[in-house]
């Protein structure tokens, strides 16, 4: 479990490296990244919310 823990974040981090390699998809990526993160705030909120 510890193995797959680590090779989650490894994906992770590298996705944004190469992400931000890209100078044109920063903008793109960027608002996509900022929608995600609103997107799991709201689901975090309603699910406080519920409980």
């Amino acid at each position: 479990m510890d193995a797959v823990a680590v090779g989650l974040i490894f994906m992770v981090l590298s996705s944004l490296y190469m992400w931000f390699e890209l100078p044109q998809k920063r903008l793109p990526g960027a608002v996509v990244l900022g929608l995600g993160s609103l997107v799991c705030g709201l689901f975090c909120v309603g699910l406080r919310w519920l409980f």
